[in-house]
């Protein structure tokens, strides 16, 4: 054990309670039996893990149960030393770099590092969503490949530019013409797209062989869309710029590369669109709700704008039934009176 390692602040939960402790306690409480490897231990503010799932942990465990001496904790204490007289001298730094292997399987390299709690695993550890997205079996965060530094013609490793520019005109038209540099893949891929779209036509025709295979089209198709922008993404988030856009099947798993992206653009589709759906539905019903309000509203004013004489105008008319009426029995009277 390391002296960062023994430094380190851990945390146990036992029994509901949280108890803080460091790395060479917990080894003394596997040794006693005390901590098994079921309990839910913690690396500073990481996720909560079993133990037996801890990389450190895992060799103390077997040690305990095969009956062999655990490993010691060494710690030591850093002294600050005053600085004394030296001539600085510009000496190249060492270009061989020690490798870097797996956090699970010590034979094994390592493929991956995990962004939180830095953790390194071969390509077996880390879970797989969506085929090129890792997930840390530690805390649950996202996993970066490791890539090779870039080499200058003598061997040397390219630093990496720095990012002091903002987003401009010229990258716009850079990233428009990316992919015309691989053209291999690119019509390679727009011929895949072509044919998967094509294929989801199929369903028109009816029946279930037909739909079956429209619905395995339109997977394709997305497993397409969906590796390529994943694949930009990560490249250009690792400095990558002149890598292939055109993702790698060399591992190709119909579960991580097809089933997988689906749920993936579903939830980005969500996620994206979602909130901008909602605010929508809610614009339209406070609309219809707002609009017998409205109308009533109108009604009443039209209501004041009638000409209050209008009724009256209604009353006339109805006399003037009436009066009609009268004189059409007027001849019928006269009539009797003059042959009296």
């Amino acid at each position: 054990m390391n002296t960062e390692q023994a430094q380190e602040q851990w945390q146990i939960e036992t029994e509901g309670q949280v108890r803080d402790t460091s790395f060479a306690e917990l080894t003394s409480w596997i040794e006693g039996r005390t901590l098994q490897r079921g309990d839910r231990v913690r690396k500073g503010n990481l996720r909560w893990i079993e133990a037996g799932r801890v990389p450190s942990l895992v060799s103390v465990f077997n040690a305990v149960e095969h009956g062999q001496p655990v490993p010691p904790v060494i710690s030591t204490t850093k002294l600050w030393l005053a600085p004394q007289n030296s001539v600085s001298r510009n000496i190249a730094a060492p270009q061989e770099v020690a490798e870097r292997v797996c956090s699970v399987h010590a034979d094994a390299l390592a493929d991956f590092v995990c962004g939180t709690c830095h953790s390194e695993f071969c390509r077996a550890c880390p879970n797989s969503y969506g085929g090129t997205v890792k997930i840390c079996p530690f805390c649950g965060a996202m996993c970066s490949p490791i890539a090779a530094p870039l080499v200058n013609a003598a061997g040397r490793p390219i630093p990496n530019a720095p990012a002091d520019t903002s987003f401009g005109f010229g990258d716009f038209a850079r990233a428009l013409a990316h992919p015309f540099k691989f053209k291999v893949s690119l019509i390679v891929g727009a011929l895949m797209y072509m044919a998967f779209s094509v294929g989801q036509s199929a369903v028109s025709f009816g029946g279930y062989v037909l739909m079956g295979s429209a619905l395995f089209c339109f997977l394709l198709a997305n497993m397409l869309t969906v590796g390529i922008l994943t694949n930009t993404v990560e490249n250009f988030t690792q400095g990558r710029l002149d890598a292939n856009f055109m993702p790698s099947f060399d591992d190709f798993n119909v579960w991580d590369d097809i089933v997988h992206p689906f749920f993936l653009s579903i939830g980005v589709y969500v996620v994206s669109f979602g909130p901008l759906i909602v605010v929508g539905i809610i614009a339209i019903f406070m609309m219809m709700n707002s609009a017998p309000t409205a109308l009533n509203g109108i009604k009443s004013d039209a209501s004041r704008i009638v000409d209050p004489g209008l009724p009256y105008a209604a009353n006339a008319a109805k006399q003037s039934e009436r009066v009609s009426e009268i004189l059409k029995k007027m001849p019928m009277n006269s009539n009797v009176v003059s042959r009296q």
